[in-house]
């Protein structure tokens, strides 16, 4: 049975779809633009003994950003447009070019707006 796991974890790591976490999961603490177009982004998604965020990945199209957030076995690699950095046990993303686009936080089904604000992001 433990061979079966370790497979099954081992095709988990290796599928091209990465886990993502849902929109209503991740609770974006901070949506900040500064005057260069730098997008400061600082997030926590649900506590887990077994599982983090390493990061985002990111799509543009029509004037718009779509982030998926990364749900990665704490043990694994997983792929990241953009990683992030733990602060204080918060997720801190930062990403370039996004002055005047809208921001989503996606699933693949969902899809949630986040609320920017102008002015200077902090670390």
């Amino acid at each position: 049975m433990r061979c079966i796991s370790f497979l099954a974890f081992a095709l988990a790591c290796t599928d091209n779809s990465p886990d993502v976490y849902a929109p209503v999961e991740v609770h974006v603490e901070e949506a900040t633009i500064d005057p260069s177009g730098m997008l400061m982004l600082r997030y926590r998604v649900p506590l887990e003994t077994l599982y983090d965020s390493p990061g985002l990945l990111v799509r543009r199209s029509d004037g718009q950003m779509h982030l998926q957030v990364v749900r990665c076995p704490v043990e694994a690699t997983c792929r990241v447009d953009t990683e992030s950095n733990l602060v204080s046990g918060v997720h801190v993303v930062t990403l370039a070019n996004a002055a005047g686009i809208r921001v989503f936080i996606q699933d693949g089904t969902t899809s949630l707006p986040v609320a920017v604000s102008l002015g200077r992001s902090r670390p």
